[in-house]
């Protein structure tokens, strides 16, 4: 009974896999552009394919926020700000592809994808400016910065991330961020 039951947990799991890929391997946003700098594939893009990017995107995109989080390392500018500045960039990809097709070439079900995905985004991205042990780590390199041996490149892309996650919101109380979270949501509803 168990070897069966390992043998139909393999077989389902090879199955599960094999149609993950096969869906990746559609979705243009999950390959390498090989076009001429690296210009968005048009052609191959299809309305069906920006949702799954996007919440591929998000998950891919936590995850790099969670190991930046779970490092137990002394924050640094390479082990936190780099790390933070490079992460998301499946997420960066699509949104830079839909963005601007919803805002020049849009249509009914364009809008509809955005009037998906819009919420989708806004709620991880008040969760990122509004994660507090991200932010500490982020304040802790901030208020060190002087004495941290940083170029000039680097000393303002310390205080822009701050900056950024202040404006956003990190400092405020839970239950402030809590309205800013409500507002942000009716915002991106609003401004679809």
């Amino acid at each position: 009974l168990l070897i069966t039951l390992v043998s139909g947990l393999t077989v389902f799991s090879c199955t599960t896999q094999k149609k993950e890929i096969a869906v990746n391997m559609d979705n243009p946003f999950f390959k390498e552009w090989t076009t001429t700098f690296g210009v968005p594939p048009f052609d191959d893009i299809k309305e069906e394919h920006y949702v799954p990017a996007v919440e591929e995107g998000i998950k891919q995109h936590q995850a790099e926020i969670d190991a930046i989080v779970a490092n137990t390392e002394e924050p640094t500018f390479e082990n936190t700000i780099l790390v933070l500045d490079k992460s998301g960039e499946l997420l960066s990809k699509v949104s830079g592809v839909f963005q601007p097709m919803n805002s020049a070439n849009t249509n009914d079900s364009i809008q509809a994808i955005a009037r998906r995905i819009s919420p989708m985004m806004t709620k991880h991205s008040d969760g990122i400016s509004m994660n507090p042990e991200l932010f500490k780590k982020v304040k802790a390199i901030f208020e060190k910065r002087a004495e941290s041996g940083l170029d000039d490149q680097q000393l303002r892309v310390v205080e822009k991330i701050y900056q950024d996650f202040e404006r956003n919101g990190a400092n405020l109380s839970v239950e402030d961020q809590d309205k800013l979270k409500k507002i942000n949501e009716q915002l991106a509803s609003l401004s679809l």
